[in-house]
């Protein structure tokens, strides 16, 4: 955004951990929190999880989540080098579960690629590349744990989408993944976080770790899901964000008048941080 007040560019960034990384390029960071639709929390379709499943001989036996006592992994985004799908695969090669399988959500230009990793690793059976969906309202609801193994994010939509589905979380603490998941309660290899599990970029050994804990430990998940919702809902309503989207508009508009009213919350050689209201989420 070109300032109304002149002196430069402003650069609004979806998480503080974003903002962190941006102030060292331009003079002013304005943090506000990005926006979904709330009518994301709803199953993968349950017809094309299910024909899947039929193609590579599984038993089908539930609507909505594929037999009562599988346990559903999914990642959800695009398939490119910066969301770091070969590492979800390594991790998959590692676990041994007969009950849970896994489900990627997402198409995009490595996904040959990574169905040629996922059958060298002989994981046809385990893995589901359900390609790119447009019903987050179906798939969100079907996952019992939802991963993410990015390089780098900025505010994960993804993860902001499961939470408010309920779905507890396993993410690398890349960007503003640090932000949703809260401060950590348990530390080791793999952090508990009040919203999430954290893992270090690029540790598959941790995320192997961390993503068994969740599978095996079904009052974490519960825990989780409940902890990740309540933030959501509590922090990210399309009310707040349509009203501080307004306030943030009149005060670039009004730079030289209201420049006293704005809180600097963090200071940066030669650069300024101003943390404006948090934005809500969920816009129509």
């Amino acid at each position: 955004l070109r300032g109304a007040g002149g002196g430069g560019d402003d650069v609004l960034a979806g998480a503080a951990g974003t903002s962190e990384i941006l102030v060292e390029h331009v003079q002013h960071v304005l943090v506000v929190r990005v926006a979904v639709n709330r009518g994301h929390q709803a199953a993968l379709d349950a017809e094309a999880v299910e024909d899947d499943l039929r193609r590579q001989g599984e038993p089908v036996g539930r609507a909505r989540r594929v037999a009562d006592d599988v346990v559903l992994v999914g990642i959800v985004g695009r398939l490119t080098e910066i969301k770091n799908h070969e590492m979800f695969l390594q991790s998959v090669a590692r676990t041994d579960f007969e009950n849970v399988r896994f489900v990627i959500v997402g198409d995009g230009s490595l996904r040959a690629t990574l169905e040629q990793q996922a059958r060298s690793l002989g994981l046809e059976k385990k893995v589901i590349f359900a390609g790119g969906r447009k019903d987050p309202e179906y798939f969100y609801p079907a996952l019992d744990i939802c991963a993410l193994t990015s390089r780098n994010e900025g505010t994960p939509l993804t993860l902001i989408e499961a939470m408010a589905n309920a779905r507890p979380v396993i993410a690398t603490s890349v960007g503003g993944v640090v932000d949703l998941v809260g401060n950590v309660e348990e530390e080791g290899d793999y952090n508990v976080c009040e919203r999430g599990i954290s893992v270090p970029a690029y540790d598959v050994a941790a995320f192997t770790a961390g993503l068994r804990r969740l599978i095996e430990d079904g009052s974490l998940r519960d825990r989780l899901g409940r902890r990740g919702f309540e933030f959501v809902d509590h922090n990210y309503r399309k009310e707040r964000l349509l009203e501080d989207i307004k306030d943030l508009y009149g005060q670039l508009l009004n730079r030289e008048q209201t420049a006293n009213c704005e809180l600097p919350v963090a200071k940066f050689p030669g650069s300024k941080i101003y943390l404006l209201k948090y934005l809500s989420y969920f816009i129509p």
